[in-house]
């Protein structure tokens, strides 16, 4: 068991902190700590992309909408299924019929 302080980094590169025997994602900590609690269906982003560093100059709050938005790179389309799995690809007419045959829904193109 990790001790209350100790800090370790997982597969995906998010940086986690124990606080109180409780396991917290080191970046919404310090949202948390320098403005106030993260709305429930908002996201703490890292705004140079590198999940590590959670210098709060480097944090944002995003609505997980927006946060999907600013992760979309340009000329993608994003496909949604009836399973609700998601499928981003390069806007190319060989996807868009893809698209079609497997009855996904292109829901945008990107910001």
């Amino acid at each position: 068991m990790k001790k209350n302080g100790e800090k370790w980094t997982d597969k995906d590169g998010y940086i986690h902190t124990r606080i109180n025997s409780y396991a917290v994602l080191e970046h919404r900590h310090i949202w948390e700590q320098n403005y106030e609690k993260i709305p429930e269906d908002f996201m703490i982003h890292h705004k140079n992309g590198n999940r590590g560093d959670n210098h709060i100059e480097n944090l944002e709050a995003l609505s997980r909408k927006g946060h999907g938005h600013r992760h979309l790179l340009p000329n993608r389309i994003r496909i949604k299924y009836k399973t609700e799995k998601f499928k981003v690809l390069p806007t190319t007419e060989k996807n868009i019929q893809f698209c079609k045959r497997t009855k996904g829904i292109v829901i945008n193109n990107g910001p």
